[in-house]
């Protein structure tokens, strides 16, 4: 179903957009990072639109992983995935918000998603932006994907499963589910595993080694989780992808990032994976999971 219609321009921060946190929305008309207010708190989203907007956009959210409260991730990771000429070759639309600020036991102030039974605000970050989006332009709702490295992936398996019905397919490098920390007082476990919905899931990790902050601390083990969502995807019949790099639990491989951008418009919601029966390839060095 497409909503909406194309109205550059015309969109002000204030609007009467039903279902608002706040009333408010980003500009969402041009490429630009953007403020607004949702759920009471200024948030920050970079907007990546393509130069000539086409009917029936395809949508994707992309979340950073975890940074220094006084980083820019948004900026950093828009242009480090040269999102602008993937939006205007697909003719997709890009959503990169930021992450609010969380202090972190014997590490300091970091920029980190809700997956620490604080999802809330950030669930309702999505969903303003959802209807930001779609009531001011032609989105094609069936092709709305999300993407996320790190700590925005591990946000990205919690966001699926906390709004099951919006979305067509999921992207992680570096996340999972049923997190543990070796963090005082944040063991967890999070992200806890709760029943995902029937989308295809693409995972990827750095293999053995790609744990967070580094192998000689390691916090969090993304090996680990990963495979804990894999495992529990397949046992529910979901379309699931797994590959593995040795490029570092920091790196996104080029290669991967670019095959994503098939994963996530090519697969839509409601309809049977193309990848599901092997007939498109995938990167050599991923494999469909399965019994």
């Amino acid at each position: 179903m497409l909503l909406g219609l194309v109205l550059t321009g015309c969109i002000q921060p204030n609007s009467d957009f039903p279902g608002l946190s706040n009333g408010q929305c980003p500009d969402v008309t041009q490429t630009i990072q953007s403020e607004f207010r949702s759920s009471g708190k200024k948030r920050k989203v970079q907007v990546v639109l393509p130069d000539a907007p086409q009917e029936g956009m395809g949508l994707i959210f992309g979340f950073h992983g975890l940074n220094p409260a006084s980083a820019d991730p948004i900026t950093k990771t828009t242009a480090d995935n040269d999102m602008a000429r993937h939006a205007n070759e697909r003719n997709l639309m890009f959503l990169v918000p930021e992450a609010l600020p969380t202090s972190l036991a014997l590490l300091g102030d970091f920029l980190l998603w809700g997956i620490l039974g604080d999802e809330e605000e950030d669930l309702v970050l999505v969903d303003d932006l959802l209807i930001c989006a779609t009531n001011t332009w032609s989105i094609d709702e069936d092709a709305v994907a999300v993407w996320g490295h790190s700590g925005g992936a591990l946000w990205t398996s919690l966001l699926t499963m906390a709004r099951p019905d919006v979305f067509s397919s999921a992207t992680e490098w570096s996340g999972g589910s049923d997190v543990t920390l070796g963090l005082p007082g944040l063991q967890g476990p999070w992200v806890n595993y709760i029943g995902a919905p029937n989308i295809p899931y693409f995972l990827s990790t750095a293999g053995d080694a790609d744990v967070w902050p580094d192998p000689s601390a390691a916090v969090l083990d993304f090996q680990a989780s990963t495979s804990s969502l894999e495992d529990q995807l397949v046992a529910d019949g979901i379309t699931t992808a797994r590959c593995e790099h040795n490029l570092g639990h920091y790196i996104v491989p080029t290669s991967q990032w670019e095959f994503s951008l098939d994963w996530m418009t090519l697969n839509r919601r409601g309809e049977a994976s193309p990848y599901a029966d092997g007939t498109l390839p995938l990167p050599s060095e991923c494999a469909l999971s399965g019994p």
